[in-house]
């Protein structure tokens, strides 16, 4: 009788060990879908870790953000100098998804920054990061996005900032004087929209220059330096 109970004891124990061993998805989903034998399992791991879904979803920076699974972002980016860009739509519509685009166009876009039609990607897609992906993770997330039921979500194109059709972010610097003068190295906000909020007699001749919004790609001049420094010296 009590080898009988021994035995048993010891059998239940290894049992109990086995199961500790081998995690299933129900205790740890996360290790057992990355180390999924199916690619499309394995991209649907990557795609969540990616953060794909925080631009890509087309309810993305609103108050129902999970809405619209990679259809497409309604909220654009402006890239300073470039326009502003919407998060297209991932899934395989031919007309309004990556459809037309082959496993291997989706990993040249991920991982180089390069679309079929040989545009660079904005800036605002950090391709330059997931360029570390491995060939096997770079297709498996391919192969997940071509699994998605396609969505007929259009998103728009590239715009310019005065033509853009939808909401978008961009950059400010910061309001009022002394603001524009903490941050000398930085690219200025848009000069005329830097001279309306600080005052109409900024320097003229430079501060008329530049995109209408964002960033105009030049640090102050010494005229700047000298007209801001003279608003904000006893302040």
């Amino acid at each position: 009788m009590t080898t009988r109970f021994a035995s048993a004891t010891i059998a239940l124990a290894a049992a109990a060990l086995a199961a500790c061993g081998s995690p299933s998805a129900e205790t740890a989903p996360g290790t057992a879908i990355a180390s999924a034998a199916n690619p499309v399992e394995r991209g649907r791991y990557l795609v969540g870790i990616m953060d794909c879904t925080g631009c890509h979803n087309r309810g993305a920076f609103g108050p129902r953000p999970e809405e619209g699974y990679l259809e497409g972002g309604a909220i654009g980016f402006e890239i300073p100098g470039l326009g502003v860009f919407y998060p297209p739509n991932l899934t395989p519509h031919r007309e309004a998804g990556l459809g037309r685009w082959s496993e291997e166009d989706i990993v040249r876009a991920i991982r180089a920054g390069q679309r079929p039609d040989g545009r660079e990607l904005a800036p605002a897609m950090p391709w330059r990061a997931y360029a570390a992906l491995t060939d096997e993770d770079a297709r498996a997330v391919a192969a997940y996005l071509k699994s998605l039921p396609p969505s007929a979500n259009r998103v728009p194109g590239p715009a310019s900032v005065d033509n853009a059709p939808a909401p978008y972010l961009t950059v400010r610097a910061p309001q009022g004087a002394a603001g524009l003068l903490a941050h000398p190295p930085l690219i200025l906000s848009s000069r005329r929209a830097c001279r309306d909020g600080v005052s109409k007699d900024a320097p003229k001749s430079s501060f008329d220059t530049g995109p209408r919004y964002g960033f105009a790609y030049s640090v102050p001049t010494q005229e700047e330096r000298v007209w801001i420094r003279s608003r904000t010296d006893g302040a």
